[in-house]
């Protein structure tokens, strides 16, 4: 983490000791302050009388024109959205240089060197160059010196630190509680925050939070420490995820352990590179940006952490609740319900310490197994983490999670400089959202569950669907399966995302094209994205242009339905995106209908796990049809809702791989015929444009079909036009030989020279027609690809390719030969 306590360049020394820093001054434009009316503003200029503090030695300072006083930004989701969000702030000192603003939060400037240098003269000038999102009501310059505060300023009392997996949990009394009631609703919390926090900045009631490396046992030793966060009052209180009208609870301070209702709490997540660290740590009180080192005292303000190390972060349960009457439409089922708190810092989410809710559905005894899987399902928009869920797994003992959403962004990403005065430019769009609640199932909920990390899966509807199109299935190794429900897909397909996306989405403007980025979601198994790659935030979760342009990326099977009469998500989306996961070759299966904002979906369980291959089936003769275009679809159907496999049938090796494929009974034919792609394969070696033999077997294995493939140039193996019926039938496929006499159809080409080295002719009736030519040895390993639109059509009946890119071979080859009307293959001699 930066350091936010900068050293002074030079020390003042009096009697040869180091002058100790007694007090933050702060200087302000208002009669707030402990220096009020000491700042003036000419809409350009901003100077500071500093003659209070004149030859004091100054520490830190800090400027604060208070744009964004309040820090809790859910509260007012689109308050810290604006057109102005990309343009940074200019701030520049006396000599021309130019304020950083100061992390974790970004919203005070750095004012140290400036005010260190300007110390003597007694005042200090700073010039607005560019204010975006303009200046707030109040100026102030907050100055750390060895000056005495003018006044007395109380500090925290009964400081407590303790560490646990890798975070530091501080627990303190605040000075000035705000708590109206023991017991207040989410509303009643919400306006105590704002009426006495936010919509009247004066006074200003802050906590700032001091870390050292070094003992702190006087103020002297404020010097080595850093200033590490500074937070509003009411901190202890949990308040994320409940709906208005529902009481409230502080924060667990320990395991089953509710802070006292005047507790302020701060975690701090452990990040250095040594395995072990001493720390200390101060939390003092700041009353409009000033405060007292005059008192400093171990266990009232200050606390010792014997050692912090690296971690997963701190996760405390602090209810425990049986449901025998069932809940919501779970009338059958009593489970009981584990309520946790896990904290977060970057690179799980954009500012430290912050606590999220998540529910943990256990079901009842007699639906409980060994290892069981972990059903993670993400709220409907408008809901929060207690709202109920269908939990799909339930009888087959499935765990449930459920979470908290800030940012109603579908699950996607948003802004790392969302509540900031960053520039949006300056920064990344990240998946905080999916790192955390990943990291959550992984760190805790698989380890003291006892999961099956192989059966993850991933549920919801409306906003919690658009989580299976966005989130989902960019995580192959992580969920095994996919059930989403009337999500959307495609981030700037309409207005209405548009805006949700621009604004409570935290993507920012469309036309700003924010780059994405996700180094968090590496050890999830996603594939890295830096900003420097310049992938915009939009297209990277546009299903249709992922999808499109990753087709060698594997994706969890997905069941997924859209309505076509849809008022929340566009089916013109809905149809783009099923019809791009189709020609895309995923597993999936799809439904559509008239049903508004609703489409039930049945759950199919075949016991899928993401260390397992999927087959996708495509071009299925029982599909119904969902058009060439989005308006000429039958109104209702499906795609590939009746085929099955059997997954503890699959045989995933290096050479050789076969899987049970049938007809659900209830199908309504006896047979049809599919493609079906290997997908999310193991061990079975694929060489892109290498051929393979197949073969379809009854259930006595004797061969009913069989014929030769080859995989495409992205390594995806399709077998066209298998005949599946409700009786199970088994595809084997295994490298193959390449027959060179064979020819799938009768032309009259002849080639020359024989042998050829790096240019080949081919002469024919139909040599207008050719599209592809691909090489292979006998064995069918690949050698060569070379495409007509790249050759030297001399005539008609002439086509001359260059082949100097062929690799060093000689032997004999095998020409299959691609054209509009078929296939066929012929044997030459190459040589070098």
């Amino acid at each position: 983490m930066t350091r936010l306590l900068l050293l002074p360049l030079m020390l003042y020394l009096t009697g040869g000791v180091i002058a100790q820093p007694q007090s933050t001054r702060s200087f302000t434009n208002s009669s707030t302050g402990s220096d009020p009316f000491t700042v003036t503003y000419d809409g350009e200029n901003i100077t500071i009388d500093l003659s209070a503090i004149q030859n004091e030695t100054v520490y830190r300072a800090t400027l604060d024109l208070y744009v964004r006083p309040e820090r809790y930004f859910e509260i007012q989701p689109d308050y810290f959205v604006s057109d102005a969000s990309n343009t940074p702030y200019i701030v520049q000192a006396a000599d021309g240089g130019t304020l950083e603003l100061l992390p974790p939060r970004y919203l005070t400037f750095d004012a140290t060197t400036a005010v260190q240098e300007a110390i003597e003269s007694g005042s200090v000038t700073f010039t607005l160059q560019q204010t975006p999102q303009g200046v707030g009501p109040v100026i102030s310059l907050d100055v750390m010196s060895s000056a005495p505060p003018p006044t007395a300023i109380s500090q925290v009392a009964e400081l407590s630190a303790y560490h646990q997996d890798g975070s530091t949990m501080l627990v303190f009394e605040e000075v000035t509680p705000f708590v109206t009631s023991p017991t207040w609703t989410r509303t009643e919390y919400l306006n105590t925050v704002y009426d006495e926090l936010m919509h009247d900045i004066a006074p200003k009631h802050r906590y700032r939070i001091y870390r050292s490396e070094t003992p702190i046992l006087s103020a002297e030793d404020l010097i080595q420490a850093e200033l590490i966060d500074e937070i509003m009052p009411l901190s202890g209180w949990n308040y994320l995820g409940n709906s208005d009208n529902d009481v409230i609870y502080p924060f667990p301070k320990a395991e089953m352990t509710f802070a006292e209702p005047t507790e302020g709490i701060y975690v701090h997540r452990y990040t250095g590179e040594a395995a072990v660290e001493n720390v200390w740590y101060f939390v003092s009180y700041s009353l409009n940006g000033a405060e007292s080192f005059t008192s400093l005292q171990e266990g009232q303000n200050l606390s010792a952490v014997e050692e912090e190390s690296a971690g997963s972060g701190l996760t405390l349960q602090w209810r425990e609740e049986e449901f025998p009457n069932g809940w919501y439409f779970w009338a059958d089922r009593h489970p009981t319900m584990y309520s946790v708190v896990r904290w977060e810092s970057p690179p799980y989410w954009n500012v430290p310490s912050k606590g999220f809710n998540y529910q943990i559905g256990i079901p009842a005894e007699e639906a409980q197994v060994d290892e069981p899987m972990l059903e993670i399902a993400p709220h409907a928009f408008g809901g929060n983490y207690t709202s109920p869920n269908p939990w799909h797994s339930y009888w087959d003992g499935g765990i449930l999670l459920m979470q908290n959403h800030i940012y109603y962004n579908s699950y996607t990403a948003f802004s790392e400089c969302a509540t900031t005065l960053r520039s949006w430019s300056e920064g990344s769009v990240q998946p905080y959202y999916q790192a955390r609640t990943s990291a959550m199932a992984i760190d805790y909920v698989a380890d003291r569950f006892n999961i099956d990390s192989t059966r993850i899966i991933l549920t919801g509807g409306s906003m919690g669907g658009a989580a299976g199109h966005f989130w989902g299935m960019r995580s192959n190794d992580f969920f095994a399966y996919i059930l989403s429900e009337v999500g959307n897909n495609i981030p700037d397909s309409d207005p209405c995302c548009v805006w949700e996306f621009e604004n409570w989405g935290a993507y920012g403007r469309v036309n700003w094209q924010l780059p994405f980025s996700n180094t968090q979601m590496e050890r999830f198994g996603h594939s890295l994205v830096n900003p420097e790659d310049g992938v915009s935030v939009w297209d990277y979760y546009d299903n249709t242009i992922w999808l499109t342009q990753h087709p060698e990326q594997d994706t969890p099977f997905i069941s997924f339905s859209n309505s076509t009469d849809d008022p929340a998500i566009g089916w013109d989306e809905a149809w783009q995106n099923a019809q791009v996961v189709h020609d895309s070759k995923r597993p999936h299966a799809f439904f559509w209908g008239a049903q508004g904002h609703s489409y039930p979906l049945g759950w199919i369980d075949i016991g899928i796990r993401s260390n397992e291959s999927l087959p996708a089936f495509s071009n299925t003769t029982i599909d119904d049809d969902l058009g060439a275009t989005s308006s000429n679809m039958e109104e209702s159907g499906q795609r590939n809702q009746w085929l099955r496999w059997d997954p503890s049938t699959i045989l995933d090796e290096g050479n050789l791989y076969g899987i049970d494929l049938s007809l659900a009974s209830d199908a309504p034919a006896a047979s049809c015929l599919t493609d079906v792609t290997l997908r999310r394969l193991q061990q079975f070696d694929v060489v892109p444009m290498a051929v393979y033999d197949w073969s379809l077997l009854d259930a006595s294995d004797n061969e009913l079909f069989s014929g030769q493939t080859f995989a495409d140039e992205h390594g995806l193996l399709t077998v066209s036009s298998l005949e599946i019926t409700q009786d199970t039938r088994r595809l084997v496929i295994e490298p193959g030989v390449v027959g060179v006499s064979e020819s799938l159809i009768h032309t009259d080409f002849r080639a020359f020279p024989v042998p050829f080295v790096d240019r080949l002719i081919l002469t024919g009736d139909q040599a207008r027609e050719i599209q592809r030519i691909l090489f292979h040895d006998l064995n069918g390993r690949f050698l060569f690809a070379a495409k007509a639109a790249d050759a030297n059509p001399v005539e008609e009946q002439r086509l001359t390719l260059d082949l100097s890119g062929f690799p060093d071979y000689t032997g004999i080859v095998v020409a299959t030969v691609e054209m509009t009307s078929g296939v066929c293959r012929l044997r030459l001699m190459k040589t070098n």
